[in-house]
């Protein structure tokens, strides 16, 4: 098997895979000598760019978007393409940095072949995706878009350590502040089941979750160039719009999408059946029983902890109690409780 190819080979299956034609004699000396001069990035870029490339592309004849985000956003990409004239061209997912489909976005936004690009706000902290970096590039025709997140339905579910260095329960990366509240003050299993119940939510504040989550997701959107919250926040009162805190469901995907098409004034009709959330496959949060009634919801979830479908059966309150111990064993009650120190003040809170 050959272990490389040449840079005349290499710009031929740019031009046929793109354009679906033979490379003719003067384009195929021009980039494969700036191949060799400058690199495959470069060469990728100026083939990008060029207006027959745009041509073949589609680029002067459709609505071009691009989106950045995180998991949720090749899934709002399907749901736009699904029911929209919009082509939905590059997804950049933040947890997919250096694979092929990330590295190919971020090409076209430097070769300013993006189109128009909808982006949750990044800080520096993520320079490749950083909100002023790309804004610099594009101007008005950078679109800033709020994330989803809303504790509203779910408050007992937390992350506890920094981004790359969490703790994980039975189901990854998302735990019960109550149940790690209960291990780390050396509470049984069967002490910290009997804490689940309306006293203790009222407590630590749950049932005030909603407002207090829904004035904030408010406060973010504001500012932004796409804005969703309200139409968000009424259809979370009749639908279920979140697996957790921050996984949507299709309705809720719908909601954004139609929130997008308003923007750019396109053909749409969105439909949860017209594309597939893969975000079902992955960790489930139940809607407490107590939650859902104090805010009156007309839907409900069965009270179980799913993982992804790798991690094995769904649990109940009990089941999700013991193996969350046991993972937490494994990290040491004295590491935790340092890390708890340093990660919220809901560790201290009175039951």
């Amino acid at each position: 098997m050959r272990a490389f190819f040449s840079a005349e080979e290499f710009v031929e299956a740019l031009y046929e895979g793109i354009l679906g034609r033979e490379a003719d004699a003067e384009g195929l000396s021009h980039h494969a000598a700036e191949l060799r001069r400058r690199g495959p990035l470069h060469s990728i870029r100026a083939l990008l760019g060029s207006e027959e490339f745009r041509h073949a592309l589609g680029l002067d004849r459709q609505q071009q978007l691009t989106i950045l985000g995180n998991c949720n956003a090749p899934v709002l990409a399907e749901c736009l393409r699904a029911g929209s004239n919009a082509w939905v061209r590059w997804v950049a997912d933040v947890n997919h940095r250096g694979k092929p489909a990330f590295l190919a976005a971020l090409a076209a936004i430097d070769a300013l072949q993006a189109g128009s690009v909808i982006s949750v706000p990044f800080g520096e902290d993520h320079p490749d995706l950083s909100t002023a970096r790309i804004k610099a590039l594009y101007g008005d025709r950078f679109f800033l878009m709020t994330n989803i997140h809303f504790t509203g339905l779910h408050p007992d579910l937390t992350y506890f350590g920094g981004f790359g260095g969490r703790v994980h329960s039975p189901i990854g990366e998302y735990n019960s502040r109550i149940v790690l509240s209960c291990y780390l003050r050396g509470m049984s299993r069967q002490d910290c089941l009997r804490q689940f119940n309306g006293r203790t939510y009222e407590k630590l504040g749950y049932f005030s979750a909603w407002e207090d989550s829904a004035e904030e997701l408010r406060r973010r959107d504001r500012p932004m160039d796409i804005t969703f919250a309200d139409a968000f926040l009424e259809m979370t009162r009749h639908e279920q719009t979140l697996y957790s805190i921050n996984h949507p469901t299709s309705i809720a995907l719908v909601t954004q999408a139609e929130s997008i098409a308003r923007k750019f004034g396109l053909a749409a009709r969105f439909s949860v059946d017209s594309f597939y959330n893969p975000l079902v496959e992955e960790a489930r949060w139940p809607i407490y029983p107590e939650i859902r009634e104090a805010h009156r919801l007309p839907y409900e979830t069965e009270f179980r902890f799913r993982g992804k479908p790798t991690a094995g059966p769904s649990m109940d309150l009990a089941d999700f109690i013991a193996a969350s111990y046991n993972c937490y064993d494994a990290y040491g009650h004295e590491a935790l409780r340092q890390k708890a120190r340093r990660n919220d003040d809901f560790i201290d809170r009175d039951f």
